[in-house]
């Protein structure tokens, strides 16, 4: 039926065109950050060196502004610090792509800032920007594709015209020609792996180069600074490669060699792969790996033995842990390598929980909850197990009741020796550390000290300085810091010089006496500048910081500059209350009040005009403009001091705002404001609430109390009532999912995690209204089920079958339920995007699979997850593919595309054959 509908190609008249390929490949499926630029991988911080930050999954240098970053890369604020991110790193879609602590504002994770341009918001060398914050600088705003003017460390032709996404291309599709394609103009002039591939010239600020397989950037202090590891080699100054060079392996029968550009080249095997290289057969009863799995050679052929537990490394199964697990040891979280070992892993602060670092407290440690009551720190690093003391408890400990013939011993925190002396455990304090209850060490269990001014060494639980750190900058205060390395000296503006101190931080230096330039201060004196040669003569300061030239001063040379306006000694009236006197050095004198007045050029008169006093007890005079008394004017009320007064009788009360009440004095005025309790109406305090107040009438309402000092009615809050104010970010009682595990709002408004984390047979899911670990076992989409016809689909023909992912999954296997081995065939298989109801672009495709009767099952080429949506899931034969079909949703095809040609990036366009399904299927599991 089906080879009947794909006869009909011809009536369509559709035989090659191409729909448009789109260009917004998922994140999850183009592989994410550019490894070029990316430094160490990480999940948590802990993962990262010491005083790095984990941010997109690279270990970040932290920073305070752009300048402390490398070229291309600028600095951003998250809620776990602040550190440099490359610009082509931050691309997003949505606030959810972005770190806490930074938004996504047109495309890029940034920090906001007000809409009215409030720099205040950014960081120090950047600017807001239509709400958010961009530097200053455009270079570390700069884009991978940069133009020649622009400082990069590499060459404008070392970049690809080649835009298509290699991380989800198959396996079959890689070029087998062992030499470069000829339309690829990539600089053939690589570098090796280990040596300075691109350093000649001098260290220019933004420039790259390559060392030792890092990444050096060339600093704002002239310095080369390690900016990346590369995983694999680094060339021209950026981390790049999909493998090392001269590196094999075999993925099922084909060889794969790295080449110098650290990219895989394939090889179809005609017979198998063996240790990376092509061979008729296999040796009789040797063993080798086949990704996890430990295959055995079986006349000839390459049998599946056992799947190793974790890792199949020439041959054989070793290792102790899956790579990239992490696991708890005492209190150090170790993380699994490449080869299943275990690392020497990180001492966490507090306790080691749940394979993560975490707690308040160090377990084991107690305190004193209060004078009877003893507190012991949990497994899980919390407070609990309190237990009353009979004898009390004393330095963080019960006082224990012991026989006075009991030998020494440690006290729990391992500080001091306890005897025990009339029934009771007496402590000592040891300088260091107690050991079998003798003290000893060197030094305090887990404090660090400064081995020398670059290296940290930390003191062992037995009191002894145990393993060192070097640290980025300097080691200060017995621990790694600073933001410079000691000594060095740089050039904060063209007059002042910064150097970098003891504690590895740039320090104000001094102010040049000349000018700041290569770093340093040079000349005596400022270009500009002026100074006094003599009380007559001026000189200025020249561009080469020297003093040079004289100017005769009209009056005189004053503290650095020609000045003078008046004859020393002379006086004027600066306004009609104060007079000026002229200086020595030829200048006006600050003003001095007069007594009185200032008339003609000196001060005068008897009074200060509009001064007033009082002639007698009902009159008032006022001195007039010339410093004299005028005559006597009668006051409304009394004449109080030297002016009539009274503006109230004497004991009447006011309301003097809506808070305070005033009472009138005997000199009829108005006395200082009194405090209500809460608020003053009419002429007296009164009310039950001070206005504007606010208070929590449940744990999601919130009143205000009103202008009458009443409380208002209740409002709700969007999440809760925290304090006296509506706060939050969740509705108490309610619950979700985060990283895998349930979290419960708690009273204050606050996500908090309920219970451990699921398992990795479990996903964490919310039922109604419940959050909770359930199964999740792997499950079919597709038609599973064996159909009702017998189909022969036809060789060289691309069929795709509609499916939806309800969620987002991680793809397990590919398989198409087999009617026939004959004629033999092989298949290959891919998942497509799915464009208005067709498929479209190329997701991920399986290995070559041979049909036979029954489930024939395909590894995907690369392990993928993809997100909830609509996709399509395509085969294509080398031969006739003996199958069922029968109805369903309808499936596409494309006539005559060609099994030689492996699967296509774009499907070609085709038509629908409506109604029909065919025996393809996905075995998929759901992913948190």
């Amino acid at each position: 039926m089906l080879a009947s509908a794909l006869g009909c190609n011809a009536l369509f008249d559709i035989e090659d065109p191409k729909q448009t390929r789109r260009t917004d490949v998922d994140d999850e499926v183009s592989g994410g950050v550019n490894a070029s630029d990316a430094g160490l991988s990480c999940v948590l911080t802990s993962n990262c060196p010491r005083d790095e930050i984990c941010v997109f999954r690279v270990c970040s240098t932290p920073c305070d502004e752009d300048r402390d970053c490398a070229y291309r890369a600028r600095c951003l604020r998250t809620e776990d610090g602040t550190a440099c991110v490359f610009a082509d790193a931050t691309n997003c879609e949505s606030d959810d792509d972005c770190p806490s602590g930074a938004a996504c504002v047109d495309g890029d994770c940034r920090n906001r800032c007000g809409e009215g341009g409030d720099d205040e918001a950014c960081l120090g060398d950047q600017q807001c920007d239509q709400g958010s914050c961009v530097s200053t600088n455009p270079e570390h705003e700069a884009p991978p594709q940069l133009d020649a003017s622009m400082p990069s460390g590499r060459d404008d032709d070392s970049e690809t015209d080649d835009d298509t996404d290699d991380s989800i291309v198959d396996e079959d599709e890689r070029d087998t020609d062992d030499a470069p394609a000829e339309d690829d103009d990539t600089d053939d002039t690589l570098g090796d792996p280990g040596t300075d591939d691109s350093s000649g010239g001098e260290c220019l600020t933004g420039n790259t180069h390559c060392s030792d397989g890092q990444v050096e950037t060339c600093n704002d202090s002239g310095q080369w600074v390690v900016t990346a590891n590369c995983q694999y080699l680094c060339d021209e100054g950026e981390c790049t490669g999909d493998c090392k060079p001269k590196d094999t392996a075999c993925s099922d029968d084909t060889a794969r060699t790295c080449d110098e550009t650290g990219t895989w080249n394939d090889v179809q095997c005609p017979g198998t792969c063996q240790a990376g290289q092509c061979v008729d057969k296999c040796t009789e009863g040797i063993f080798d790996c086949s990704a996890a799995d430990r295959v055995e050679c079986v006349s000839g052929d390459w049998v599946k033995s056992e799947t190793c537990p974790f890792v199949c490394s020439k041959g054989e199964c070793i290792g102790e842990c899956s790579p990239g697990d992490t696991s708890c040891q005492d209190n150090m979280l170790l993380t699994c390598d490449s080869l299943g070992s275990w690392d020497g892993g990180v001492a966490c602060q507090f306790a080691c929980v749940d394979d993560e670092c975490g707690g308040i407290c160090k377990p084991g440690l107690t305190r004193c909850l209060d004078p009877t009551t003893e507190q012991t720190c949990d497994a899980l690093g919390a407070w609990s197990n309190d237990e009353e003391c009979p004898l009390g408890c004393q330095g963080d400990a019960c006082v224990e009741g012991c026989d006075d013939s009991a030998a020494p011993r440690c006290s729990v925190d391992g500080r001091s020796v306890e005897t025990c002396s009339g029934g009771v455990w007496v402590g000592s304090s040891c300088e260091f550390a107690c050991a079998s209850g003798v003290c000893g060490g060197s030094c305090v269990p887990g404090t660090t000290q400064c081995l020398d001014n670059a290296t940290q060494q930390t003191c062992t639980v037995t009191g002894q300085w145990g393993s060192t750190l070097t640290c980025p900058n300097a080691c200060v205060d017995d621990t790694c810091g600073g933001s410079c390395k000691p000594g060095t000296t740089r050039c904060l503006d063209g007059d002042t010089e910064e150097v970098c101190d003891d504690d590895g931080e740039w320090t104000l230096f001094n102010d040049c006496a000349g000018v700041c330039t290569a770093d340093a201060c040079t000349g005596v004196c400022s270009p500009n500048d002026t100074r006094c040669l003599n009380s007559t003569q001026e000189q200025t300061c020249n561009a080469s910081g020297q003093w040079t030239g004289t100017t005769t001063c009209q009056y005189a040379c004053v503290g650095k500059a020609c000045g003078g306006s008046c004859s020393p000694g002379a006086t004027q009236c600066f306004d009609t209350s104060a007079e000026q006197t002229c200086q020595s050095n030829a200048s006006w004198g600050t003003p001095s009040a007069c007594p009185f007045v200032c008339t003609g050029d000196k001060c005068g008169g008897s009074c200060a005009p509009d001064s007033t006093q009082c002639f007698d007890g009902t009159s008032v005079q006022t001195c007039q403009s010339d410093g004299t008394w005028g005559s006597a004017t009668a006051c409304q009320y009394a004449c109080v001091g030297s002016a009539c007064g009274g503006l109230c009788k004497p004991g009447a009360t006011q309301c003097a705002d809506s808070t305070a009440q005033q009472v009138c004095s005997a000199s009829g005025q108005w006395g200082p404001a009194q405090a209500c309790q809460y608020v003053c109406t009419g002429t007296a305090c009164g009310g039950q609430c001070v206005p504007n107040d606010t208070k929590c009438a449940s744990l999601t309402a919130v009143q205000t109390c009103q202008s009458n000092g009443t409380w208002g009615a209740a409002s709700n809050c969007s999440f809760a009532c925290v304090g006296k104010t509506c706060g939050g970010s969740c509705v108490p009682g309610n619950e979700q999912c985060a990283s895998n595990r349930p979290q419960l709002c708690d009273n204050e408004g606050v996500w908090q995690n309920n219970g451990n984390a699921c398992n990795s047979s479990e996903i964490c899911k919310v039922n109604a209204g419940s959050a909770g670990c359930f199964p999740n076992p792997p499950y079919y989409l597709g038609e599973h089920s064996r159909l009702a016809d017998d189909s022969g689909l036809p060789k060289d023909y691309l069929i795709a079958l509609p499916v939806h992912f309800d969620s987002k999954a991680r793809i397990q296997k590919f398989g198409v339920i087999g009617r026939s081995a004959t004629p033999a065939s092989n298949v290959v298989m891919a998942l497509y995007t799915d464009n208005g109801g067709a498929p479209d672009s190329l997701v991920v495709g399986s290995v070559v699979g041979t049909m036979a009767v029954g489930e024939v099952e395909m590894n995907p080429s690369i392990t993928t997850t993809v997100p909830a949506g609509d996709y399509w899931l395509a085969a294509m034969f080398s031969s006739t593919g003996s199958t069922y079909e029968g109805a369903g949703a309808g499936y596409v095809y494309a006539a005559d595309f060609g099994y030689a040609s492996g699967m296509p990036n774009d499907f070609p366009l085709a038509a629908p054959v409506p109604n029909r399904a065919v025996n393809f299927y996905l075995l998929v599991q759901d992913q948190p």
